[in-house]
């Protein structure tokens, strides 16, 4: 059943929920525009401008300090709420992030040796950040959700930031000599700056611009504006979703198009999970839109595209048969991964702390060379908050699922393109299941597009179903 207008959040007489809203939809939108930018401006400020690396980092906390105070607003509306008997109704996804919460809170304060943990404070600060930016931009969507108008055109300017990056993927891939990279400095900020691994034998670039073609050679990977191949990639997890869904509400040949150019893009990029991912959340919209023809059509699509890169290049061909044979090096790797990161989890049930896995283990203690989960995000889960994170990771996420699912099942009574919130439900649940398929392998989580917009809207989602009784 479409939400009457009557109840929609944004028609509060609560000035500060007013405030709230109009604050909270500033900041996604600043969010959706200027996250995959992110990198490419600090690469600037850093390479070219020259600026003092203390001045960029105060830049480039730009997010958290808006997601901060979006949370903060958030959290005002909700005292404003009690204080004029308003109360939260709280359901039982709310009682698990909140239980995530405290679980970061409880293992920032444990001495080291309970988790026989080695992070420095700096590990375990951005480690507290990474989980609490599940929680975060959830209960801002959950206390001061958009209004249908609003997640309209968020899910368009999602498309059409998607669209953009994709188009520069392709120039980029064609056009721009790799050289032009080095240029820039992307080797300054990522490996002077961010401190990540970087391949000295290949332009001093992020390991993660390069893919093993055969065991001597590599294939180059479309890396768009965000500078990184995974940091390119992730972001499809969302814009695929969005992309098909708006096609299969509305047909028409612009939207084709650029459907077209956005796995275009991904196929460039050349992740084989985020294909996957990405390839099976288009089908899953397209079966809940029951678009035979159209699955039928990507289907094809996909596998005549996948035989013309094979028939054109060597590379690509010997790409695809290593990967589907298990022969390509960092397949290897990841099941060594997978086989430690059980063993380390049956060893330390309780994990070994925040910042110890992932991304920021590698960069703030460099605890393991590889950083147990930057290839496996479910090992970078356990690694750092053990069996009780897990267990609130999948009850979360089962929490969202269901929820959707119920959204979902719900018939259409419109045509209108967005009427209801089964059409955000649609999108939720779909990014959901391709986050939790693409964790067997590269964390969502290591993306700031992702990780900022996927809870929040999920948020959104609850507070519709629950909160106003849709």
């Amino acid at each position: 059943m479409t939400i009457p207008q009557s109840i929609t959040p944004t028609t509060s007489n609560n000035w500060l929920e007013k405030l709230g809203h109009s604050v909270t939809a500033k900041a996604i939108f600043a969010f959706i525009i200027v996250l995959p930018l992110h990198s490419l401006i600090m690469t600037i400020l850093l390479a070219q401008l020259k600026l003092p690396f203390g001045l960029v980092r105060g830049i480039a906390a730009w997010k958290e300090v808006l997601l901060g105070l979006t949370f903060g607003i958030a959290m005002l509306a909700l005292v404003w709420r009690y204080l004029h008997y308003q109360p939260l109704r709280l359901i039982w996804v709310d009682w698990v992030a909140l239980a995530w919460v405290a679980l970061v809170i409880v293992y920032f304060g444990l001495q080291d040796d309970v988790l026989n943990a080695r992070p420095n404070l700096i590990g375990k600060v951005y480690g507290a950040r990474d989980w609490l930016l599940y929680t975060m931009p959830y209960f801002i969507g959950r206390l001061l959700p958009f209004s249908q108008k609003q997640i309209k055109r968020i899910l368009q300017s999602i498309f059409g930031v998607g669209l953009f990056t994709c188009i520069v993927a392709i120039l980029e891939y064609f056009f721009v000599p790799i050289e032009w990279h080095v240029r820039l400095g992307v080797p300054i900020y990522f490996r002077d700056f961010l401190n990540t691994y970087v391949l000295e034998w290949l332009y001093n670039l992020p390991s993660n611009y390069w893919i093993e073609a055969t065991p001597t050679t590599v294939l180059r990977r479309a890396v768009s504006v965000y500078l990184s191949g995974q940091g390119f990639a992730l972001p499809f997890l969302v814009v695929i979703p969005v992309t098909v869904h708006l096609f299969c509400c509305k047909p028409t040949l612009a939207r084709s198009a650029a459907a077209v150019i956005v796995f275009a893009g991904l196929a460039l990029n050349l992740t084989r999970m985020t294909i996957i991912a990405g390839f099976l959340e288009a089908l899953l919209v397209i079966l809940i839109h029951r678009k035979w023809k159209l699955m039928l059509a990507v289907i094809i699509g996909a596998s005549i595209g996948l035989g013309m890169g094979m028939a054109v290049s060597p590379k690509i061909r010997s790409f695809v048969t290593r990967s589907i044979s298990g022969q390509e090096t960092s397949i290897g790797t990841r099941g060594t991964q997978w086989v430690e990161g059980m063993g380390d989890l049956a060893q330390y049930p309780l994990g070994h702390g925040l910042g110890f896995s992932g991304q920021v283990g590698y960069r703030t203690s460099k605890v393991v060379v590889d950083g147990q989960g930057q290839e496996a995000g479910y090992l970078k889960l356990t690694g750092d908050l053990g069996l009780p994170g897990l267990v609130l990771f999948i009850a979360w996420f089962i929490g969202i699922l269901s929820t959707a699912f119920a959204v979902i099942r719900r018939p259409k009574i419109s045509d209108q393109d967005l009427d209801n919130p089964r059409d955000l439900a649609i999108v939720v649940f779909t990014i959901a299941l391709g986050f939790l398929l693409n964790n067997v392998a590269a964390p969502p989580d290591q993306s700031p597009f992702v990780i900022y917009l996927f809870p929040w809207l999920a948020g959104c989602l609850m507070a519709w179903q629950h909160q106003f009784k849709v």
